[in-house]
Parts: structure tokens; sequence; C-alpha cells
């Protein structure tokens, strides 16, 4: 007997919910390593995410769970960052739109990605006629266009493996970090869990390898539909725009390189 069954039966802790967890040790394992400060003060290897860098926003949408879109930046073939991460409850697609809009980076998304079943018609009554619409199409009319990912199946255990063995495989260099800003985020991976197996003929429930737990994890869904549909790109292939903070930054790069300064 161990994880939350241990703490339940001996440690008298009844509110600890049963479940193995994904991470157990993500604190220590993880944390330090796949989490950033973004602070350059305090953090000299912060990221400047710069604004032409391929932006990608998984997306997990609820009606009485919250409603997330998490932003991710690649800076690389092989290097990206979750910097910052859109958590409401209660809101339409029109509200939560509406807060999209006020980031300085809603211009430069490339694209975001979600759950299929957004698209699902259901009956809208609207002033003056009464039509099928669906959660996705009400973004769409926003501006945003949320792609169809994947959530079938195994996708779960599928996406944990990509983390496990690929980018978070070297923890010394992950290729996916994300910034301890996004509170959000990082406690639906610090608590995620899978799903009790209370078969008959499981004695001692083993925990079912192939599904978590649906509670407390809707950022980690949203960036499950976005980093199993979306390569990372690379923004080596995208020229910055002209006069702009990392235009300047570049040139200045390069004359150092070359011994001249920029402005003479």
């Amino acid at each position: 007997m161990d994880g939350a069954a241990w703490r339940q039966e001996y440690e008298i802790d009844f509110e600890v919910e049963a479940g193995k967890k994904v991470w157990e040790d993500f604190d220590r394992t993880h944390y330090p390593y796949v989490t950033y400060d973004p602070d350059p003060k305090i953090n000299p290897n912060a990221p400047h995410i710069g604004r032409h860098w391929p932006i990608w926003c998984g997306m997990d949408y609820g009606l009485v769970n919250p409603t997330v879109f998490t932003v991710n930046a690649m800076q690389s073939l092989d290097r990206a960052y979750q910097f910052d991460e859109v958590i409401t409850v209660g809101k339409s697609p029109s509200e939560v739109a509406e807060i999209l809009r006020e980031k300085w980076y809603f211009d430069h998304i490339s694209g975001y990605v979600g759950d299929s079943s957004i698209w699902r018609k259901h009956a809208s009554d609207k002033p003056g006629q009464r039509k099928l619409t669906s959660v996705g199409e009400m973004f769409q009319e926003q501006g945003i266009y949320i792609q169809h990912g994947s959530n079938a199946a195994g996708i779960d255990k599928d996406y944990i493996a990509l983390l496990n063995n690929n980018l978070w495989k070297n923890k010394q260099f992950p290729k996916w970090m994300i910034s301890r800003d996004c509170v959000g985020t990082i406690d639906s991976y610090r608590k995620l869990q899978w799903l009790e197996n209370k078969t008959p003929d499981s004695i001692d429930n083993n925990p079912d390898p192939e599904k978590i737990r649906n509670k407390d994890v809707d950022p980690f869904d949203a960036n499950k539909y976005w980093h199993m549909s979306v390569p990372f790109e690379s923004p080596e292939e995208v020229d910055a725009p002209p006069e702009s903070f990392d235009w300047y930054m570049e040139r200045m790069m390069r004359d150092d390189d070359e011994g001249v300064t920029m402005f003479g």
C-alpha cells in the first residue's frame, strides 16, 4: 500500500484524494527543471518572448469547469515556452475572446487547438431566430478559429509518454518549459493522477495505465491538444518585423560579431 491509500489508512488523512499521481515527486524531480522564473532580475536566463516567434494556444472549454487557454511560444525547433495562461469560469465565448484580445500577443497567435467536441451542434436561441450552433462557431464569430485536437482513447498516455521520453527527457535542457507565473498549469501537472481501476478482479485497485482522473486537469488537457497536433516551428525562418525590439537585437548581435556597432 502506498500513495493516497497509505495516507488515508495510516496517516488518517481523509482529505487526500485516491489515485496514483503520474509524477509522484513532481516538485523535486520536475519543477526545478521544466519550469522557469520569467523575471530577468531573478533569472538571467529568462527567455525574452520574441513577437515574431510562432505562438500556439491549447484550449479546453468548460461550462461548469474552467475554460483554459495555454499560450506557448516557440523559440526554435527544439525549444518552446508556455509564458501565459487564461483561465476563466462561467464566461461565454465572447467574454473569453474579449480577455484574449486585450493580450499583447493576440495578433501574433499562429493558431488554436482544442477538444473537437466544441464543434458539436446544439440548439441556441438568438433574437429572431433559432438555429443549431456550437461553441467552436461561437469562438469563430469572435475571430478565434479553434482547430480540432485529438481526444481519442489512449491520448493521455501518449501525451505523457511524449513529455517523459522527448520534451522532458533531458531535464538539463528540456524542450518545453512552463513559466512559474502559470500557476494553474503547473498545478494541473503536479496533481495529475491515474484513474483507479476498480474492476472486480482488481483487489488492490491498480491504476488504469490508459486513463487519468478527469478533475483539475484542464490546463493539462489544453496543452495536450496542441502538443499532440502541432509540431514545433522554427522562428529562425521568420524575419523579425523591421524596427521591432527583436530586429534591433538581431542587428546588435550581428554587428558585435563583426566588431562594429549598428549606430556607426
